[in-house]
């Protein structure tokens, strides 16, 4: 017996080991199954991107930041209706949120604007939006921008200065081309050097061993950025000695590996691709290129005599940064080179009808005329600004092509995004050192050979989504399984139901909610007697690694600055009234079909009880009092004579019954509630499902002004000001004809235009016009668009006021 149970455990130890040697042989990577896996992430993680047109990028305390969203496919740049809110703040240099907002999408594009407080502080601050799936892709890929506030009525110490900027040590870093350093393999080494007001700065360096013995030297070329080739030696260490004009300084260089693999890339008539290596000698190797997600070759060679080579035809990549990963044939991803392509897909926009100078309170009228291959005129979006450029306003440093193009596939701030597309060679040059220095991995390569889905987070593609959890409030645990329900109070009142996962989470899709409210949050109390409920607030809570450059505002600028502070106040003196209109609010009906039954109740004669009311005119339900508690049972929705009906023919439990869109539980105290208080009720008899819930029916009350009219709460319901996307604000601009009663008035704008869309009109024009203000000087036209193709362009151009 014991010799026949060892030949049977000696038999599954053999055959365990075939398994697993047949399940490494099932693991080596091929080419096939390295795109098919890729593809599979790609279609389960589609990325978005997003480019905000700001108006300007220095404001007072007081004025109004008008902004334009552009949410487009990460891949194709396609206007993408996926997310139906965006997400819009201002940060300190602590990330801090001082702003917030959220913007409604439709199609991929929204617009809001920001009032800013005169509580505010001055100083840089980093203004950055997203939307709720963009958290998916970390806080790196959020759109960033660098605005400079200024309040003249707080701090004014700190306000303008001639002190002189504190100095501190630079930032440097090393990077490997590929990633890694092996003994005895040369490799390009890029460095940046970053000034402490987030600038790159000027350097020379030297890369020195142990013993103090040159072996590479460089410098920077333009933005803080250099590189170099350099081959570590075994038994050495070394060190990079940087020189700056603020001082020298020692950096010690990435570690530098006895065994592993170098990749290099250079590109000329063709994309060639090095591998070095002093391991794995006749292994394979594979190379996935992707450019934004979309695959462009997957490629296979052999480790021989330490080097492998792969060759690509340049037209085979696609355009912007691509991104070249190398694996070995267990799946792991070896080293990474990302690389650009220059975008030769552009959309252009022509101008007509402007003039080099204008008068004070002038028409300006011009046209502009958009064009590209690849999106129709017709379906081009473009939003404008128009504003006054000086010492305090500068040019705009980006625009939406070097955004989509560059710096939403590249980790931190890039310093004068837009210089890089000017076609010259020293932008080629500075092109090559910055996707070596701020390359990064947009997804984790685990996640794509495991064939996980990345995202943690939803989108929000029919409306806002907010979330929170249910605890106990006397253990503090999670509690799974609780019917909650968020209200919206109001005319047109929002009601959502959700009920809590496993651990605890809630989520109400919020669809048609509007500007700031009123929200309540509770559960049913004759259900559940313990649980405490707590909202999370939907913005990001992780930042980016960018950080915000230091204030510093000349002394020198101090009566411009003063002259700019007057006319703030004296546009919200005169026009505040006008900065202040918003586009009328669309209905929020939350109730989905039409109901059964609609009493307007001052068309009947006014009871003086809720049961008098519900048993003479809602013929649709029978009310029930068994021992001093009342129920209502509503008819189900069949088409039955009414000399016919049976109680079986009548749901059984109560329906949902709701005051201004706030549920109610216990039926007697409906019942004891003055009826002459409410407007109309809306009666439903047909079985209503909303997410995991279902109601035998619906009535709902609506007050006269929509405020529950004094209903008395649940003492334990969670009541609180909520801010939803925002409505939209009219941008004033007076017009100077002579035919305005205030023509008298004083028009200090130094903004004198904002238009998040310029539609085409019948004859496919698509015109300008505004008139100019009291405020002379050189003012600038920016325009950004977007093509329904994918294809961006922006222009600029100035004129002057006399």
């Amino acid at each position: 017996m014991n010799l026949l149970r060892k030949i049977n455990r000696t038999q599954n130890l053999m055959l365990a080991g075939l398994l697993l040697l047949a399940g490494a042989a099932q693991a080596q990577l091929t080419t096939g199954t390295l795109e098919k896996k890729f593809n599979q992430f790609r279609i389960n993680n589609l990325q978005e991107k997003m480019y905000l047109h700001v108006d300007r990028n220095f404001y007072l305390a007081g004025d109004i930041l008008w902004c334009k969203a552009y949410v487009v496919d990460a891949t194709l740049h396609q206007p993408l209706d996926l997310s139906k809110v965006a997400y819009v703040e201002v940060l300190d240099e602590n990330n801090n949120a001082v702003l917030q907002a959220k913007l409604e999408l439709d199609k991929g594009k929204g617009n809001g604007s920001i009032a800013i407080p005169s509580s505010i502080k001055s100083g840089n601050y980093k203004l950055r939006g997203y939307t709720n799936w963009m958290k998916n892709a970390g806080p790196d890929y959020f759109f960033e921008k660098i605005i400079t506030i200024v309040n003249t009525q707080k701090n004014r110490e700190n306000t303008v200065t001639n002190v002189a900027k504190k100095t501190t040590a630079p930032e440097i870093a090393l990077f490997p081309e590929g990633g890694y350093l092996v003994e005895g393999i040369s490799s390009v080494v890029a460095c940046k050097v970053t000034a402490a007001g987030g600038k790159g700065e000027g350097f020379k360096g030297t890369i020195v061993d142990e013993n103090n013995r040159t072996v590479a030297t460089f410098q920077a070329f333009m933005f803080g950025m250099g590189r170099f080739t350099f081959k570590p030696e075994a038994g050495h260490t070394y060190k990079a000695q940087i020189e700056t004009v603020s001082g020298t300084y020692t950096k010690e260089l990435p570690q530098v590996f006895s065994k592993g693999y170098v990749m290099s890339l250079n590109a000329d008539n063709r994309i060639n691709v090095t591998v070095q290596s002093n391991v794995d000698e006749g292994r394979n190797v594979y190379l996935l290129v992707h450019t934004r997600q979309s695959l462009k070759a997957t490629l296979q060679a052999v480790i021989t005599n330490g080097r492998a080579v792969f060759s690509i035809d340049p037209s085979k990549i696609g355009e912007g940064v691509s991104q070249f990963t190398l694996f070995n044939g267990d799946g792991k991803a070896l080293c990474e080179r990302l690389y650009f392509t220059h975008p030769t897909q552009k959309l252009s926009i022509g101008v007509s009808g402007n003039l080099p100078s204008y008068n004070t309170r002038s028409k300006i009228d011009f046209e502009l005329r958009p064009s590209s291959k690849n999106s129709s005129a017709q379906h081009t979006d473009m939003s404008v600004a128009v504003y006054r450029a000086d010492e305090l306003q500068g040019l705009e440093d980006q625009d939406i092509q070097s955004v989509l193009w560059l710096s939403s596939d590249l980790k931190g701030r890039i310093e004068s995004p837009a210089f890089y597309f000017n076609g010259s060679s020293a932008a080629k040059e500075a092109m090559e050192n910055l996707v070596l220095t701020q390359g990064w991995r947009r997804f984790k390569w685990d996640d794509v050979m495991m064939e996980r889905n990345a995202a943690s987070f939803v989108a929000e593609h029919s409306g806002h989504i907010v979330t929170g959890k249910v605890i106990n409030s006397q253990t503090g645990k999670a509690m799974p399984n609780i019917e909650a329900y968020l209200s919206v109070p109001g005319r047109n009142a929002n009601f959502r139901v959700g009920l809590s996962d496993a651990q605890g989470r809630l989520r109400f899709d919020v669809q048609h909610m509007r500007g700031s409210s009123e929200v309540i949050v509770q559960t049913d109390p004759l259900a559940d007697t313990l649980s405490r409920i707590e909202l999370n607030s939907p913005f990001a809570e992780q930042f980016s690694s960018s950080t915000i450059p230091p204030f510093y505002l000349s002394a020198a600028n101090e009566n411009l600055l003063r002259e700019q502070s007057i006319g703030v106040q004296v546009q919200s003196a005169y026009a505040g009234t006008q900065l202040k209109t918003f586009v009328a609010n669309m209905d929020t009906t939350s109730l989905l079909f039409s109901p059964n039954g609609i009493y307007m109740l001052d068309d009947y004669t006014r009871f003086t009880t809720m049961e008098e009311v519900l048993r003479e005119y809602v013929g649709l339900m029978d009310v029930q009092n068994r021992g001093g508690n009342f129920r209502f049972l509503m008819l189900e929705d069949y088409d039955i004579p009414m000399a016919d009906l049976r109680m079986t023919n009548f749901y059984q439990t109560n329906p949902l019954v709701l005051v201004d869109g706030v549920p109610v539980f216990n039926m007697n105290k409906l019942i004891a509630f003055d009826p002459l208080k409410m407007r109309k009720l809306e009666a439903y008899n047909k079985r209503y499902f909303m997410g995991e819930s279902s109601y035998p029916g619906i009535l709902n009350w609506t007050s006269y002004k929509g405020d529950f009219a004094g209903f008395e709460l649940e003492p334990r319901a969670l009541v609180l000001d909520y801010e939803g996307p925002q409505l939209e604000r009219e941008f004033y601009s007076p017009v100077h004809d002579g035919s305005e009663k205030d023509e008298r008035l004083p028009d200090f704008r130094t903004l004198l235009y904002w238009s998040h869309s310029v539609p085409a009109d019948a004859k496919g024009e698509r015109r300008v016009n505004f008139y100019t203000s009291d405020k002379k000087g050189d003012y600038v036209v920016v325009v950004q668009a977007l093509g329904d193709g994918g294809d961006c362009g922006s222009t600029m151009f100035k004129f002057e006021v006399k």
